[in-house]
């Protein structure tokens, strides 16, 4: 019954968003290549990945999702449901995402060089590399890092970090940095280490979760963010999915989403080397776009 639910839940959200892209069609080969990498991710399995320990749901034999039972805010315990919301995050984050690069979004066509990670992204997802979602509690200082694989056929992974995208505090830092610069009253710090969990200001629980799987999957292409040139991530985040997460202002997303865009669109830059991308990157005054978006956050 669970499997089936799984399947039922996937098939469904697929549904929703070809209907939603239903102008894909104007290019028709590489939009029924999308669709067809994420249909092949519907058949569900779960199995323990070791012995006695909690299931894991593997997506299409190719995509393993572990220890996500808490998904996706570790103060919400959903069980075996935490798993289906991940698989259905991840499906939805790479629809929106690869459909946005492949010139098939609402933004329209971007630069050809985003259409190409289109493609190996896709090709990546349907490789027989180990790839592995798995979901920690307060072990980043990050709400998901990905790991690139390090040589050719080695796995792929994603550490997605429960309490961090709660918007809780983390409880790895010492006194001092709680005192001084979260102003925490010595009070507080101790109910923080020994108790309930703090929700502080400046911390902050994501919503757009397909968004964040996008944006971690990315980093597999070998992207790292960085302002000394472009940011590939953050814009493709920033485009594709309407701005910013930290920002609630509708308006000002837009504004950033349209910037963002733009910049996926400037031939100037994604036709030269990496040492005139660099060069373009600050003559253009690109660089500031990821200043003002986190001036702007809420």
């Amino acid at each position: 019954m669970l499997l089936r639910t799984v399947r039922i839940s996937l098939t469904f959200i697929l549904v929703l968003l070809a209907a939603r892209y239903a102008h894909a069609d104007t290019i028709p080969d590489f939009g029924a290549g999308i669709q067809e990498t994420l249909r092949s991710l519907q058949p569900a399995e779960w199995k323990p990945f070791k012995a006695g320990s909690h299931p894991a749901l593997t997506l299409g034999g190719r995509i393993t999702l572990k220890e996500c039972q808490s998904y996706p805010y570790h103060d919400n315990s959903s069980g075996e449901l935490g798993f289906q919301r991940l698989a259905s995050d991840l499906v939805a984050g790479l629809q929106q995402g690869l459909q946005c690069l492949a010139g098939l979004g609402p933004m329209g066509r971007l630069h050809p060089y985003h259409e190409q990670n289109a493609h190996r992204l896709i090709g990546l997802l349907n490789d027989d590399t180990g790839k592995v979602l798995r979901c920690v509690e307060d072990r980043t200082f990050a709400y998901a890092v990905a790991h690139p694989a390090e040589f050719p056929g080695a796995g792929h992974e994603i550490l997605i970090d429960t309490y961090r995208i709660s918007g809780f505090l983390s409880r790895k830092f010492d006194r001092a940095t709680y005192r001084d610069f979260f102003n925490l009253s010595e009070p507080l710090i101790e109910d923080h280490l020994t108790g309930k969990p703090l929700h502080v200001d400046g911390m902050h629980r994501y919503r757009n979760l397909p968004a964040l799987m996008f944006h971690e999957v990315t980093h597999w292409l070998g992207y790292e963010h960085t302002n000394l040139t472009a940011d590939v991530v953050d814009l493709y985040e920033t485009c594709c999915f309407a701005g910013s997460d930290h920002i609630s202002d509708a308006a000002i997303n837009r504004g950033f989403q349209q910037r963002a865009c733009g910049i996926l669109k400037d031939p100037e830059v994604w036709q030269a080397n990496q040492s005139s991308r660099k060069k373009l990157w600050y003559s253009k005054g690109y660089y500031r776009l990821k200043r003002e978006i986190r001036k702007a956050s809420d």
